[in-house]
């Protein structure tokens, strides 16, 4: 895995100057993953974890990103994209429990849109302008 963020020889000078330690060769254009955390592009709005592949792929995903995302939870699942551009990426998903899926279905939906027009629920305006005067009227 590298940094996704081109670079010039003059950042790679820079950055070989404050981690010596690293030895980027200078034909790289694209940061190791050891030197991604102290690039000088890195953005610290990110989280960066070295996962291990266990035995038939499974992952172990680090405490708090699952408790972040809500994944310590029975039953949590994420969504798995394999990119065009080899980059693999996971997203939580929301859960819905078993018993309450045939309140989401498309048909139960269509129906509760249909019960909130008939009781009065839904106002239709011709434009913005009534669509907030709408919102400012007394229930």
């Amino acid at each position: 895995m590298r940094c996704e963020r081109p670079h010039t020889g003059a950042q790679l000078d820079a950055f070989e100057e404050r981690e010596p330690s690293a030895q980027l060769p200078k034909s790289l254009l694209h940061c190791s993953l050891a030197a991604w955390q102290r690039c000088s592009m890195y953005t610290n709005d990110m989280a960066e974890f070295h996962l291990t592949v266990q035995g038939r792929g499974t992952l172990a995903l680090p405490t708090e990103i699952r408790r972040r995302h809500r994944l310590d939870e029975p039953g949590a699942q994420v969504r798995l994209v394999e990119r065009d551009d080899g980059v693999i990426e996971l997203h939580p998903l929301v859960a819905v429990p078993a018993d309450q899926t045939w309140f989401w279905s498309e048909r139960w939906q269509r129906m509760e849109a249909e019960a909130d027009v008939a009781a009065g629920r839904v106002a239709v305006t011709d434009g913005p302008d009534e669509f907030l005067e709408e919102l400012d009227a007394p229930a």
